[in-house]
């Protein structure tokens, strides 16, 4: 019942983030006035996975305004010794994450089915990390989104936080680096090479770091103040420890090749 009553008070989130997802889909250089990527599996899935450009920002952003509006902290504390008042935080993040997966379901499946009827390549994707590199990314942001609300009850923070998310591909994608909340958009065809599954399972990894650290502090920080488990933040600060483990050898390295040549 509490995931319908959330489904009710977000529907509209779905039909926003599948406009999103097109519009990135869209916005690729056209073969015969048709988006080009239909000609090469891995990049139609590399430009998939870069919808997140604009769906990670807006679904942080959606996150931090429910919390804020929908289950502010005073509801919260009002609630926080009921087990019900314990998953409502779970309940909405499980809606808002699966309307976002659901708009890249539909996205693929069109994706795919252009490919198919083109026969395009497949030896271009390198499966199956591509399929998990967006919806990872996607994880972190609405998580992110989540901590931000149960935070600040400032409604000017959304906003704010929508577009430092966006930024975020200004630092990671033009430093080849493993990605994090947003994921790189190809724009350019690349016939005999394609991404490098290091780079894709770091940067899902990192994200899925990031998330569960991001997890750990939002349970902690939504319950009542004497009744905060302390291992909940020695695990969020572990996992961020981890976050960084997996992100600094790229950086000490300078390792920014995200492709590699077929064969």
């Amino acid at each position: 019942m509490p995931i319908r009553i959330w489904w009710r008070r977000t529907w509209w989130v779905f039909p926003c983030a599948l406009v999103l997802q097109f519009l990135v889909m869209r916005n690729v250089q056209p073969i015969d006035d048709l988006p080009g990527w239909r000609v090469n599996w891995g990049w139609m899935l590399g430009v998939w996975n870069g919808g997140t450009i604009l769906m990670s920002p807006f679904l942080a952003a959606v996150a931090a305004m429910v919390m804020m509006r929908e289950w502010p902290h005073g509801v919260r504390e009002q609630v926080a010794p009921l087990p019900r008042g314990r998953s409502s935080t779970r309940h909405i993040f499980t809606v808002l994450y699966l309307q976002g997966l659901a708009a890249m379901a539909i996205a693929l499946a069109v994706g795919a089915a252009m490919c198919v009827a083109y026969g395009a390549p497949i030896e271009s994707a390198t499966l199956p990390w591509q399929f998990l590199t967006g919806p990872a990314a996607l994880l972190a942001s609405v998580l992110l989104g989540l901590a931000v609300g149960a935070l600040f009850g400032d409604i000017l923070v959304v906003p704010l936080l929508g577009f430092g998310v966006f930024l975020a591909h200004q630092i990671f994608f033009w430093s080849g680096f493993p990605e994090l909340f947003t994921t790189e958009v190809p724009t350019w065809f690349y016939e005999e090479a394609r991404p490098k599954a290091t780079h894709l399972i770091a940067t899902i990894t990192l994200n899925i770091a990031v998330g569960a650290a991001l997890l750990c502090f939002l349970d902690w920080i939504t319950r009542l103040p004497g009744m905060r488990p302390r291992w909940l933040l020695l695990a969020s600060g572990a996992l961020l420890a981890t976050a960084m483990l997996i992100y600094t050898p790229w950086v000490l390295a300078n390792n920014t090749e995200t492709y590699e040549l077929i064969g």
